[in-house]
């Protein structure tokens, strides 16, 4: 596509025409069809390289500061429902099961796509049950890279018992393979590659071509691979688990982004835990209490007492 030009040449105050053509330029790239997040990050861009001509001494200000990017729209998140991946994993199993473990995974452990791609056979503990992520695969422009994960931090997870036992059966059918081919795996090895040593991982255009070939298949459309990561984490808040340690499974760079995120399904799942907590509360007061809407004090033996006159007589009742 053809980029619109912005003369940065000059561009000094953040009024006058130089803010306008900074403004023209985000409108430009709306109409290109580039989503606002995308246009979010053309600012930054244009915000850091002026911040450092600032260090520099190249300018006195920096005019992107009170330019104005396209604010952010809320995404609609709809993960697939438990009956759906189950749909998914049943029509793997038997005809294609690395592609069937890889959902597993991707739908347990909320792991982004390129980062599933990445994972070696050193970064799982099947005996402790646990899996570290601390790598992605990207493929773009058709070259396969190795890079950092999103947030540039390794994290490890903890994994359910279905999800070893889905890896040890891997695993075993990964080592079979290699044998019959003469070679064996090893620390380095990816966890799904078509190399039969495991030498080289699986493209992420390679995992999404075979999702949407399968989920189509069985009339599936609205659900993307990307989608299992909010099954993930949609699945947890169901669960009462904390934001933080939802956010350190995703591998968000902090909890607001998963608040932000998932706020409708935290929200579904805090008025679980009230209506819980209510119930925990109830069952605390005798039977006999239960049928009142509140607890009498004076059954509870708290009844309060008018306190007696120091003089000997009677109170009055007093005027307000």
């Amino acid at each position: 596509m053809s980029w619109p030009h912005v003369p940065l040449k000059g561009l000094k105050m953040a009024v006058g025409p130089y803010l306008v053509d900074i403004d023209h330029f985000y409108a430009d790239l709306a109409k290109a069809g580039l989503s606002p997040l995308t246009i979010r990050k053309s600012h930054a861009i244009l915000s850091a390289s002026f911040n450092q001509a600032l260090k520099w001494g190249w300018r006195d200000r920096n005019p992107v500061d009170r330019a104005s990017p396209p604010g952010l729209r809320g995404r609609e998140i709809h993960p697939p429902t438990p009956a759906e991946l189950g749909r998914l994993l049943e029509a793997c199993d038997g005809v294609n099961p690395d592609l069937g473990s890889l959902i597993h995974v991707a739908a347990t452990t909320g792991a982004r796509r390129g980062e599933l791609c990445g994972l070696r056979w050193g970064d799982v503990d099947l005996d402790r049950a646990t899996l570290t992520i601390a790598r992605s695969i990207s493929d773009a422009g058709k070259i396969v890279a190795v890079k950092d994960t999103k947030t540039h931090q390794a994290r490890k997870i903890a994994l359910d018992a279905s999800t070893v036992d889905i890896l040890r059966q891997h695993r075993k059918l990964m080592e079979e393979r290699a044998e019959a081919a003469g070679t064996k795996l090893g620390p380095s090895s990816y966890l799904w590659s078509q190399d039969l040593d495991a030498s080289a991982p699986y493209r992420p255009d390679r995992v999404s071509g075979a999702f949407v070939w399968l989920r189509d298949k069985l009339g599936l459309p609205h659900v993307t691979f990307h989608a299992l990561r909010h099954f993930s984490a949609t699945t947890l808040a169901g669960q009462g688990v904390g934001v933080r340690t939802i956010a350190g499974r995703l591998g968000h760079a902090n909890p607001g982004i998963t608040l932000r995120t998932y706020a409708h399904f935290l929200d579904t799942a805090d008025r679980e835990a009230a209506a819980a907590m209510g119930k925990a509360m109830a069952d605390l007061y005798p039977a006999s209490e239960k049928r009142s809407s509140a607890p009498s004090m004076a059954r509870r033996g708290t009844t309060s007492r008018r306190p007696s006159r120091t003089d000997g007589s009677s109170p009055r009742a007093t005027k307000s």
